[in-house]
């Protein structure tokens, strides 16, 4: 099929593979369309590679941990290539575990995602914090009833991070950083 203009894929970006499948192939598709995407990202690894880490990140992670705050990752990638991906960058140090979605979509879905991270890890609602760059992130933290804080060095808009709720917005790692640590 033809491509999908460039400008149009944005919101692509954060909903479950599946959805995003079967609204730009027809759900008839979405097994063959999950098939092409595992092949090209993970198979042929030309997804893993070409990711990088915004500038600011690591030196975030390594004051919110030197903070003794307990990291996880939530994302509703694949849990596999997102391990890699992780692994692949020298992050996996910072993080108590990486958590993504499963085979066949489930856990693709950000709240039930966020919802299964709080039961396996007894995290208290109280003293939970999610970070994230799109509405979805911020939905999910939502309906787990915990506050979400908006990235805005990844895929969402200051406009949509806060219309969909999220606490505080932060513009870089470092005020986010001053946001979390002080």
């Amino acid at each position: 099929m033809p491509a999908v203009p460039r400008e149009s894929l944005m919101k692509y970006v954060g909903p479950p593979l599946r959805d995003n499948i079967a609204d730009l192939l027809g759900p008839d598709r979405v097994d063959e369309g999950v098939q092409h995407y595992k092949t090209c990202y993970t198979d042929m690894r030309v997804g893993i590679t070409e990711n990088r880490v915004y500038d600011g990140v690591v030196p975030l992670l390594e004051a919110l941990v030197k903070a003794e705050k307990t990291l996880f990752v939530a994302t509703s990638k694949h849990i596999g290539p997102t391990r890699e991906i992780v692994e692949h960058f020298g992050l996996t140090p910072f993080f108590k575990t990486v958590h993504g979605s499963r085979a066949g979509g489930h856990l693709g879905d950000k709240g039930e995602l966020i919802a299964m991270i709080m039961r396996e890890e007894g995290l208290d609602p109280a003293s939970t914090l999610m970070v994230g760059d799109t509405p979805f992130d911020v939905i999910g933290a939502k309906k787990n009833n915990i506050p979400c804080i908006g990235a805005l060095w990844g895929y969402g808009s200051r406009a949509e991070l806060e219309e969909a709720g999220a606490r505080a917005v932060a513009s870089s790692p470092l005020e986010l950083g001053d946001l979390l640590v002080g």
